[in-house]
């Protein structure tokens, strides 16, 4: 069944811990999870709690280089602006993937059922955990393709070790990051009483 980050986290499909396999462990040591996997060790650093860090001495200067006081962020919380995503088990068939940025792209096969959901806007990104091995695939801009898909680029990523892509390459965010786990989710954000805005008080990328 394919999921949307809102309807994950709605469902408790992503959660602050696996509770069968953390049974026992202390909620502050106990890491992201999705589907039994962890999101990356404990330790990783987008795992980190940066709440009471202090703000970078510049961030009025990126606020007002991006025009800030004149724009409003975009969310993505489900629907047709929603990144979908599929868990699937380690005997997924794998299907050819061919990719523009052949060079900064994991080669395939990938684990990409026929029906795989695809971002609904110009992004076209597909994302695939693969829930017996704890591996992501993700791609961007992507279309179905023969027996498989065509893409600009794909990217692989070990949930269990958190390795790091290959300074310098690419994946579906542009910035060799994992996708799944930088989104914004919409129980992430916190609504005031008295203000129709919306706060999201953990790390995003922009």
């Amino acid at each position: 069944m394919a999921r949307s980050l809102s309807d994950a986290a709605d469902a408790g499909v992503i959660a602050a811990g696996d509770a069968g396999a953390d049974a026992g462990v202390p909620p502050s040591q106990r890491g992201p999870s999705l589907a039994g996997c962890p999101v990356f060790p404990l330790e990783n650093a987008w795992n980190r709690d940066v709440s009471s860090e202090p703000i970078d001495p510049h961030s009025a200067d990126y606020l007002a280089f991006m025009g800030a006081g004149s724009l409003q962020l975009h969310p993505d919380f489900g629907g047709p602006y929603g990144q979908p995503f599929v868990v699937v088990p380690a005997d997924q068939a794998r299907v050819p993937v061919s990719f523009l940025y052949a060079s900064q792209s994991e080669p395939g096969p990938y684990p990409f059922p026929q029906d795989v959901p695809i971002q609904a806007n110009e992004d076209r990104h597909a994302t695939v955990l693969v829930r017996d091995e704890c591996k992501i695939y993700e791609t961007y801009n992507t279309y179905s393709a023969g027996s498989g898909f065509r893409a600009d680029s794909g990217a692989i990523f070990d949930l269990v070790s958190g390795a790091p892509r290959p300074d310098g390459w690419t994946s579906a965010t542009a910035a060799g990051c994992l996708q799944l786990r930088i989104c914004t989710r919409s129980n992430s954000s916190t609504t005031s009483s008295t203000s129709p805005s919306t706060a999201t008080r953990h790390r995003m990328i922009a």
